[in-house]
C-alpha cells in the first residue's frame, strides 16, 4: 500500500477496525461512504453548511484507512 499523502509517515494499513465502531456510534461524527470506501468527519457549521473531511488515518492505531479520492458523484460528496 502506498502512503495516502506526501505528509503521511506510514503506509501500514489499519487493522484495529475502530473506524467501523465510530460509524456505529451516533455521538461520533464519523461517516463511511460505501460507494467510495472512505471515512469522513461529518460536521455542520453554525451557518448550516455541511463539511465532510476525508480521513486518511485511523484515530486509534494510526493505520491507513484512505482508499481513493471520492468521486463527485458519490452520494455524500454530491449533497
Amino acid at each position: 500500500m502506498k502512503k495516502p499523502t506526501f505528509s503521511s509517515v506510514t503506509d501500514v494499513p489499519c487493522t484495529c477496525n475502530c473506524m467501523a465502531c465510530y460509524v456505529d456510534n451516533p455521538n461520533i461524527p464519523v461517516v463511511y461512504d460505501d460507494q467510495d470506501k472512505n471515512y469522513f468527519i461529518d460536521h455542520t457549521g453554525v451557518d448550516g453548511t455541511r463539511v465532510l473531511v476525508l480521513l486518511y488515518h485511523c484515530f486509534f492505531c494510526g493505520g491507513v484507512i484512505f482508499t481513493d479520492v471520492p468521486s463527485i458523484s458519490s452520494p455524500r460528496m454530491g449533497e
